[in-house]
């Protein structure tokens, strides 16, 4: 079976970890990216991995996973809702409004577990970064008829937010390409405020980036990109040290 026909096949999973990974396409590395790192945020909200925490570290693998928030997300909020709302529409069976918000926020709280769940791994056994698996929600999104209706009806969408997300769940990024840890603060304009988001982001050969997670606390994530710089042995550049690596 060649490669393409395994990573599109339900039988992905009947492979150990280490076999899956050796079956994972490798980022292709773009090239004449310039000379300048850039420092203007990497992806958009709907992107973000917000409910990613680092929860492991040793000398092989660091690793980040669901954070208790997506659990209490989904077990206190999303899933009773969803409950709620089957329950509601079983009591009253004319009612398929209340079906639909029971279906939503049921299969959602769902996803969002079984999403979370599956680590970010940095192993050096293997030299590679990587999701050891791939969730139910990006299976759907592999779809050959998903992608090509989404290509075909909603292209800016498809090129801006969809493939950039099925990448980030279905590539895997060489240890070795990885020169730098690049941390940057990410501005949303509110009404009356304003709310920072900081990125974490690989700076990979020939200055391309790629997203690792997003965070709201900024000691949360320098503290992290700290951590996995030490464990790259790679340089950490951080958005308020800029005008120090600018003299350097």
């Amino acid at each position: 079976m060649k490669e393409e026909d395994i990573l599109d096949s339900d039988q992905i999973e009947k492979y150990s970890e280490d076999d899956y990974v050796q079956r994972i396409s490798a980022l292709e590395l773009q090239e004449n990216l310039g000379t300048e790192i850039e420092w203007t945020p990497l992806i958009s909200s709907i992107e973000s991995n917000r409910f990613y925490r680092l929860m492991h570290v040793d000398g092989e693998t660091i690793k980040w996973a669901g954070s208790i928030g997506v659990y209490i997300l989904s077990l206190l909020f999303l899933m009773p809702l969803g409950l709620l709302g089957l329950s509601s529409s079983f009591t009253d069976g004319s009612n398929f409004l209340f079906l639909f918000y029971g279906i939503f926020f049921l299969g959602t709280g769902l996803m969002f577990i079984e999403y979370y769940s599956i680590p970010l791994v940095f192993n050096k056994r293997n030299g590679l970064f990587y999701k050891p698996r791939r969730s139910l929600f990006v299976k759907l999104m592999m779809m050959k008829w998903v992608n090509s209706f989404l290509e075909k009806k909603y292209t800016s969408f498809y090129s801006k937010y969809y493939k950039p997300i099925l990448s980030k769940n279905t590539l895997s990024v060489k240890l070795k390409d990885i020169k730098a840890i690049q941390v940057l603060r990410k501005e949303d304009k509110m009404e009356d405020s304003v709310l920072y988001s900081y990125e974490l982001n690989l700076i990979l050969q020939n200055h391309q980036r790629w997203n690792i997670v997003a965070q709201l606390s900024d000691f949360e994530v320098l503290k992290d990109a700290q951590t996995l710089a030490n464990f790259l042995d790679v340089p950490l550049l951080r958005w308020d040290k800029r005008k120090e690596l600018n003299h350097q």
